[in-house]
């Protein structure tokens, strides 16, 4: 029991002072959080409203974090994500005894990018094919609501890495304007 209270004596104190895990909050020149505009992912697939569930992962990422606040208002953002969603093909993952398909993959072939909007500089740039399975089923609805699922995972895991690049970004700018 007197463990417990120190601890909760330690954490108290170290909110009192305003401690704060690094890389959580980043501020701006301001002590503003900066904002960042998402802009609508090029969708060249012919996957009807990915680019839809791109944005909407995007956003529920840095909307999430304490990083970024997202704005929607262009003109108001410090920096800019965009993308384009190229190619998507969809096969077979896994064969049952009869030579159907148990499981399948889906392949989407991405790039994207962010820039400062001040400058126009783009700070990181990158083009990836990232690859999720799902299950087969024997009705049409079920298969097409998985791959759906299975498309939103993917637009997930790269609104996080976009997440964590700006993070790392932020974070970059913040140690060169801190040292002398």
């Amino acid at each position: 029991m007197k463990k417990l209270l120190i601890a909760f004596a330690a954490v108290l104190i170290l909110a009192a002072c305003g401690y704060q895990r690094q890389g959580l909050v980043a501020r701006g020149a301001d002590g503003e959080r900066p904002g960042v505009y998402v802009e609508m992912f090029d969708n060249r697939t012919r996957e009807f409203g990915l680019e839809g569930a791109f944005h909407q992962a995007m956003t529920d990422w840095l909307q999430e974090g304490r990083a970024f606040r997202v704005v929607f208002d262009r003109a108001a953002a410090a920096y800019l994500v965009s993308g384009s969603l190229d190619r998507i093909e969809f096969t077979g993952a896994s064969y049952g005894p009869d030579d159907t398909p148990t499981g399948l993959k889906a392949v989407l072939h991405l790039s994207w990018q962010i820039r400062e909007r001040a400058s126009g500089r783009v700070l990181r740039r990158r083009r990836e094919r990232r690859e999720t399975s799902y299950g087969a089923a024997e009705q049409a609805v079920m298969i097409r609501s998985r791959r759906t699922a299975a498309l939103r995972r993917l637009a997930s895991e790269v609104a996080e890495q976009v997440y964590v690049q700006l993070a790392g970004i932020l974070a970059k700018g913040r140690a060169a304007a801190s040292s002398p």
